[in-house]
């Protein structure tokens, strides 16, 4: 009794390679079938990086013991947790093992073109275990999808990609005599944007009011300098509000964003309105009443078409980025 008990610890401490049949154990490579489908993503953090995502995986196999659900790891969660598992014996002798994920998950977010952004939200699945040359995931694009009862509010749709590939590591994990691991993976790529002109002006409405107040303020009388300076001042502080509810809502993007150029446009246009004025004001002081005229038209001629130009480029750019 003594020699079975032993026997049977030493067996139930066997690698996750013995799952494979042994053929596939000398060099074999299995061909394992992978599907996702998604069925909502949801809380989208943009300080955090993460997002919360609910989905269905699957795999259709040939070895009645593999059990993939627990030899797989989500690269890049935070946390998630398997909800259901349901695995079925198929008609021509292989097996089908589906379940349930609900899981949150760490997201780059690409926000140079906010908010005409286009965002991949990645949901990365790795083998445990069983490494490339032993385990191959081919995706089953044709089932794999999006729950048509899918929705995120202020965004549109785009796909699902599935893609698969190896990724090597530069580590043995300390196994000696094996060479750096190589792993397969499959990544489910959600694609989802924003390119709504009127989110535009929405967000940026604070710099829409700056830029009709500079704009203005070149047909109003320099003197006295009240009337002037207090528009100056109403353009500064729209566009400051405008820059803080943009900056708390957003966090800043590596690389020079759009929000970016339109907010040191504007801020631009401001400080040549100031400078202008004051000039102006100078030359009326000399009585150069005529010349005041000229240079404010040739400034407003100048800069607003400036400014337009500055701002379509970077909104131009946006678009067409998605």
């Amino acid at each position: 009794m003594a020699l079975i008990l032993l026997f049977s610890l030493f067996a139930d401490l066997r690698p996750a390679d013995a799952q494979l049949k042994p053929s596939q154990e000398a060099g074999e490579q299995a061909q394992v079938s992978f599907g996702v489908y998604v069925i909502s993503v949801d809380d989208l953090d943009f300080f955090r990086g993460t997002f919360e995502v609910a989905f269905w995986a699957w795999w259709v196999f040939d070895e009645e013991d593999y059990l993939p659900h627990e030899q797989i790891e989500i690269i890049n969660s935070a946390d998630y947790r398997i909800e259901t598992v349901v695995r079925r014996d198929l008609e021509d002798g292989s097996y089908h093992l589906a379940a349930k994920f609900v899981a949150r998950l760490r997201q780059d977010w690409d926000l140079r073109h906010f908010p005409f952004d286009r965002q991949r939200m990645r949901i990365v699945i790795e083998s445990v275990g069983l490494r490339a040359h032993q385990l191959q995931f081919i995706p089953d694009i044709e089932s794999s999808g999006i729950s048509d009862d899918w929705s995120l509010s202020g965004w549109e749709l785009r796909g699902l990609n599935l893609i698969p590939e190896n990724h090597a590591y530069d580590s043995t994990f300390g196994v000696p005599g094996r060479q750096p691991s190589v792993y397969p993976r499959m990544t489910a790529e959600i694609v989802i944007e924003r390119a709504n002109i009127w989110l535009f002006l929405s967000v940026f409405v604070g710099y829409v009011i700056a830029f009709l107040i500079i704009t203005l303020h070149y047909f109003v009388d320099v003197l006295p300098l009240q009337a002037r300076m207090n528009m100056l001042m109403g353009s500064i502080f729209a566009s400051i509000g405008n820059k803080y509810i943009v900056d708390t809502n957003y966090p800043p993007p590596d690389s020079f964003s759009l929000s970016e150029k339109v907010a040191i446009a504007t801020f631009g246009l401001i400080a040549i309105g100031f400078l202008v004025t004051v000039i102006s004001a100078s030359m009326l002081r000399s009585e150069r009443k005529a010349q005041v005229l000229r240079l404010n038209r040739i400034v407003v001629a100048v800069t607003v078409p400036l400014y337009l130009a500055l701002v379509g480029r970077a909104v131009y750019v946006g678009l067409t980025s998605v």
